[in-house]
């Protein structure tokens, strides 16, 4: 059953990338969060109800959720860059990019830990940390994570009882194609055995499609 997010139609992650920075390089230098949000609505042609759907957080609308992680994903690329609290210019790289410059460097900085280039050392440093902070704290990171990766609906369940899922979300690797998935967060010093796997499994077996174990291990 879709929710009615899902339902909305608003372009997803990898679609909205390109689109802020398309209408990014056609604002005045720097935008607000704001300026940038109607002139992503105004671009995609979103109707009122689509630009007032509230996120799952309800602090927010969907649109500003999703512009605002298109953004960050931008600024992780060197695309755009901040100028100031809610304000943001594009860089010079950035106006010499197109979509598939930035989808390809969204690519590489994910797989380089968002950091392409960066010292060796600091995988350490920032295993360490996530070792050392709260489960929960942990949980909402992963969630972060996997919308930066282009996940949907991507909720912390939270509860007890939920047989070792901490979390859901959708991922449509097309637009023809989604899949309901369910995510364990680990924070191991070694590898997940294969018994926690198989429990996992078997916990998401019928609620979901797919299964995602995020782990420090």
């Amino acid at each position: 059953m879709t929710t009615v997010r899902e339902r909305a139609g608003l372009p997803r992650y990898p679609e909205l990338r390109c689109l802020t920075l398309i209408v990014m390089r056609r604002l005045s230098d720097p935008a607000k969060n704001a300026e940038i949000d109607h002139a992503v609505a105004e671009y995609v042609g979103l109707s009122a109800e689509q630009r007032e759907l509230l996120s799952a957080n309800q602090r927010q609308t969907e649109l500003a959720y999703r512009v605002a992680w298109a953004r960050s994903g931008l600024s992780a690329i060197g695309a755009i860059e901040s100028a100031g609290r809610a304000l943001w210019r594009v860089t010079e790289d950035g106006r010499g990019m197109d979509c598939d410059d930035v989808e390809r460097r969204h690519r590489q900085s994910m797989t380089n830990g968002g950091n392409p280039g960066g010292p060796p050392e600091w995988k350490e440093i920032v295993l360490k940390r996530l070792r050392s902070i709260r489960p929960d704290t942990f949980e909402r990171l992963s969630a972060s994570l996997l919308r930066a990766a282009g996940f949907d609906e991507v909720e912390v369940t939270g509860r007890s009882g939920d047989g070792g899922i901490d979390g859901v979300g959708v991922y449509r690797p097309t637009g023809l194609i989604s899949f309901h998935t369910a995510f364990q967060c680990k924070r191991y010093q070694g590898s997940v055995g294969a018994g926690a796997v198989r429990d996992f499994r078997g916990s998401f077996i019928g609620r979901a499609d797919r299964g995602i174990i995020i782990t420090t291990g």
